[in-house]
């Protein structure tokens, strides 16, 4: 499976509403899902050991996605 999800992999990706990454990713890349304006969650395995800077979605919206670890 997936082990990596690079920088900037989902930049500008609007139409994503939910995630749920596999539990075979490991790191997750900077500003990965920056500017996912629809995003309402992301679930992140726990054995994920590395986040990139800047981990952001919508760093100027009032409500973020929820975050959950599994």
């Amino acid at each position: 499976g997936t082990k990596l999800i690079a920088d900037s992999a989902f930049i500008d990706c609007n139409k994503l509403t939910d995630i749920v990454l596999s539990k075979s990713v490991k790191s997750i890349g900077g500003n990965a899902f920056k500017n996912c304006k629809s995003l309402k969650n992301i679930t992140i395995p726990k054995n994920v050991t590395k986040i990139g800077e800047n981990i952001q979605w919508m760093p100027k919206r009032k409500v973020q996605p929820k975050l959950r670890l599994r």
